[in-house]
This record gives C-alpha cells, structure tokens and sequence, in this order.
C-alpha cells in the first residue's frame, strides 16, 4: 500500500565539504512514481533521496553511474508494524573485560546482533494505552547494575530503562542490527548469578571472563576455544539455539577480592 501525499526530497550534496548545495522536491504520484527537474551535476557531488512517511524517515544514496537514463531510480518505503514476531536475536556476547577487586565491581561489555526478518518497519505505538517493556525491544541486565551506556546502528530512537534492564524505542527496518551496551555491576563474595532472559530468542550465547579472574559456568553451556582480546586472554563459555522465552542461568564464581593486606596499625 502506497503513502498518500508522499513528498520526495533530492539533496545534491557536496561530497568534499559535506555540505547540501542543492535541495529539490517532488510528490510521489498514486502509482508511486516522482519525477525531478534538472539538478546540479558534475564532479564531487552525491546525491541522496529522502521521504519521510510520518512513521519515519527513509533515506537512499543516488549512484547515476547505476542509472545512467534516470527513468529506474528506487526509494525503498516500508510499511510499519508493532508486532514483534520478526525480531529475533542471532548472538548475544557478553564479556567482563575490567575488575575491581576493591570495591566489587565488574565491568561488562555486551553486543546484542539481532535482525528484523520481516517487511515492514517494526516501530512502537507511542498511543497505545499501557505500553510496557513487553511492548519494546528490551534486554535484561543483572541486578544492580549501573552506569549503563548503549550504543547502536538503528535509525535515531531512545534508551528506556526499565525494571529489569533497557529498552529501545528506535524503528527497526527489516534487516541485521547490532546494539551495543556497557555498564557496571556489584558483585556479592567471590560471585555473580545472572539469569539472561532471551524473549527473541538467540542462535548462540557466548560469555567470557579474563583467565585467572575467576571460572564460569551455565547450564548448557560448552567451553569454547580462549579469546585473545587487546593482548588479554579470555576464556569463553557458549551455547546454541535458544527459543523465544528462554533464559539461561550464567555463574561467575572465584571472583578477585579486596587484598587483606594493609598498612600495619600497632596495638595500644
């Protein structure tokens, strides 16, 4: 189904200063065709087609070298949905590259690559009465974390944080997706339990942790070969095929602890 009153937008663009030298618009006919006048041309400029649908924003580069009569130029114009079924999770890595033995924290680092199998634009219902978390993109995070920053290449949205971790409210076009997250966690003794619930599933799980900082363990999990990351060696647990809803039960024991040395303090 076509956008009514589409607008399409051409932005010639100077490819040495980054600068928009030319903007032209055109709307979209019922039988989705646009049609533009005569634009600047000539070496060092790109061209980029731009719509913006009201549901979100749909960009394209514009390569004339592909296209050299300019009668077969493409703006791909998805439709949305709120449903979540196409979403799923390919790999889910989570390492803890940094340790505080004094204080009991370990810093994580974890990248989330999931995928919008379907083809349409998935995107929240801002209008929808008690919207929650099991609306959204969301990821768990163990109890009492903190500090949290998450990165990603999904077009522009928002980091909720909810009960039990985050959520994002950004579009996701069909295609792979990569969402990066940090932050810091306590941990109690020499240990930290997490159950890493997968609402979408995920095709392989991987944790890692420094050799010599401690051991690791999952149900389900299998060892898998060490992993050199910036000349730290890692050992690495992982497992395969996750349903939807499924959750696995991941166990940092042997943790570093504070040094129970110190300064010398005489009697009396």
């Amino acid at each position: 189904r076509l956008p009514e009153r589409l607008q399409i937008v051409l932005l010639t663009i100077d490819s040495a200063a980054g600068q928009i030298v030319e903007r032209a618009t055109a709307d979209m006919d019922a039988e989705g065709r646009f049609t533009f006048g005569s634009t600047l041309a000539g070496p060092g400029v790109s061209r980029r087609l731009l719509a913006n649908t009201g549901d979100g924003l749909y960009s394209q580069e514009l390569n004339l070298a592909d296209v050299p009569d300019r009668s077969n130029v493409e703006l791909k114009v998805w439709e949305t949905t709120t449903a979540l079924d196409s979403i799923s999770v390919s790999s889910y890595v989570m390492l803890a590259p940094t340790i505080d033995d004094r204080k009991r924290l370990m810093g994580v680092l974890a990248v989330a690559n999931f995928q919008n199998s379907g083809d349409k634009v998935w995107q929240i219902d801002p209008a929808r009465p008690g919207l929650t978390g099991l609306d959204l993109v969301r990821f768990n995070l163990p109890e009492g974390y903190r500090d949290l920053s998450v990165e990603s290449d999904l077009p522009a949205g928002n980091t909720l944080e909810i009960g039990t971790g985050f959520a994002i409210t950004n579009p996701i076009p069909p295609g792979p997706y990569n969402v990066l997250m940090s932050y810091v966690v306590p941990y109690s003794g020499d240990s930290l339990d997490f159950e890493l619930k997968l609402p979408f599933g995920a095709g392989l799980v991987r944790v890692m942790l420094p050799e010599n900082r401690g051991t690791l363990a999952g149900a389900g999990f299998g060892p898998s070969d060490s992993v050199v990351l910036n000349d730290t060696v890692y050992q690495a647990l992982e497992g395969r095929g996750y349903a939807r809803g499924a959750s696995v039960n991941i166990r940092f024991a042997g943790l570093p602890q504070p040094s129970l040395t110190g300064p010398h303090v005489p009697a009396g």
